[in-house]
C-alpha cells in the first residue's frame, strides 16, 4: 500500500498563488482583471482533484492576506481630503487642495499581516501536528 502523502510548502503556496488570482478575477470583474478568473478557477479546480492534504488549503488565507498587503502598498500615499469650505463658495484664485483619494492603509496592513501570519503558523503547527510521535513507557 502507498503511504498517504503529506502536507507540502509547496501545495500550500500553490493555494495561496490560485486563490489570489481567482480573487483578483472576481473582484475586478468589472475590468481587465476579469481575465484572471479562469486562471484562478483553473488552479483552484486541478488543487480540489488532487486531493488537497489537510493543512495545504489554509493557504487560502495567505491569499486573502497577500491581496490585503497588495492593497495597502498600492495605498500608502494616502492623504485625506480636507473638508470643503463651509459656505461652499469659491472666490477667485482658490486653489482645491489636493489629496490623493484611494483608501486608509492601515486596515489593509494589518488585515493582510494578521491573514498571512494566521495562515502560515496554523499551517506550521497542523502539519507538524500530523506527524506521527512515538510514545515511550
Amino acid at each position: 500500500m502507498s503511504q498517504p502523502r503529506k502536507a507540502s510548502w509547496w501545495r500550500f503556496c500553490a493555494w495561496v498563488i490560485a486563490t489570489a488570482v481567482l480573487t483578483t478575477g472576481l473582484v475586478g470583474a468589472f475590468g481587465v482583471l476579469v481575465l484572471l478568473l479562469p486562471l484562478g478557477a483553473v488552479g483552484v479546480t486541478l488543487l480540489v482533484k488532487a486531493g488537497p492534504v489537510w493543512p495545504e488549503p489554509l493557504g487560502i488565507g495567505g491569499g486573502w492576506g497577500a491581496l490585503a498587503l497588495v492593497v495597502a502598498y498600492l495605498n500608502r500615499n494616502y492623504q485625506s481630503c480636507p473638508a470643503a469650505p463651509s459656505s461652499g463658495r469659491t472666490y477667485p484664485g482658490y486653489r482645491a487642495p489636493v489629496c490623493s483619494g484611494g483608501t486608509e492603509p492601515v486596515f489593509w496592513l494589518v488585515l493582510g499581516v494578521s491573514l498571512t501570519l494566521l495562515s502560515v503558523v496554523a499551517f506550521v503547527v497542523l502539519r507538524s501536528g500530523h506527524r506521527k510521535t512515538r510514545v515511550t513507557d
